[in-house]
């Protein structure tokens, strides 16, 4: 069998693209899961990024938030005391995350998804002139 060099590289190339595509998260099913914040960051338009990250033993202390994304298009929100819950989607790009609340409209928020893995998020939030950025874990208790 004689293959030339051309065919050999497209070969080659083939490979690495369908390698990567395996490894390629479907966003949308993705972001359904219990996540926990494990790490809040704000940035302003006058300084760089102040992070509000506490020592690792008052993580869990501060940052008790988690939001449970739902298969069927809920969501249900824990911020300590307060709870949010309603329905969210995606924008055709899955870029953007909307989450609209039955409980109040004050609540509403979008969300870029700035990235996911499989046990990680990161969304981010513009709000007068500075963007908050909170990181996730899978929730696994």
């Amino acid at each position: 069998m004689n293959l030339s060099i051309t065919k050999i590289l497209f070969l080659f190339f083939l490979s690495i693209v369908c390698t990567n595509c395996g490894n390629k998260i479907d966003k949308k099913v993705g972001i359904i899961a219990k996540w926990k914040v494990i790490k809040v960051g704000l940035e302003s338009q006058k300084s760089k990024t102040d992070t509000l990250l506490p020592d690792p033993n008052e993580r869990e202390k501060d940052y008790k938030i988690t939001f449970d994304i739902r298969k069927n298009g809920s969501y249900l929100i824990q911020k300590g005391l307060h709870a949010d819950s309603g329905k969210w989607s995606m924008s055709t790009d899955d870029r953007v995350i909307i989450f609209i609340s039955d409980i109040n409209t004050k609540d509403n928020a979008t969300f870029i998804l700035e990235n996911i893995s499989k046990y990680d998020m990161i969304l981010s939030v513009q709000e007068n002139g500075k963007k908050e950025t909170l990181t996730f874990n899978i929730d696994d208790k």
